[in-house]
């Protein structure tokens, strides 16, 4: 089973990455996909990631039972729309 999932948004400028803990988390982070390279925008990504050992800011640890409530209510939406 793969302990990863990257999901890129229809738009083109975000990606979601979903990690498998194995320790019943699940984490989930938001890049922005940034099709500038500058220096300025590599020399801001090198330092997030020296500082915060992550080149995204924010991330989001979720229980089994959490992402069975996200699941839950996605599927029921997808169903609703049937």
């Amino acid at each position: 089973m793969k302990d990863e999932l990257l999901v890129e948004c229809d738009c083109g400028q975000e990606i979601l990455l979903i990690t498998d803990d194995s320790d019943c988390m699940f984490f989930l982070a938001m890049f922005e996909r940034n099709y500038t390279r500058s220096w300025r925008n590599r020399l801001r990504l090198i330092w997030r990631i020296i500082r915060h050992g992550k080149p995204y800011a924010d991330q989001m640890c979720l229980t089994d039972n959490k992402a069975k409530e996200i699941v839950k209510f996605l599927t029921e939406r997808l169903k609703a729309r049937k």
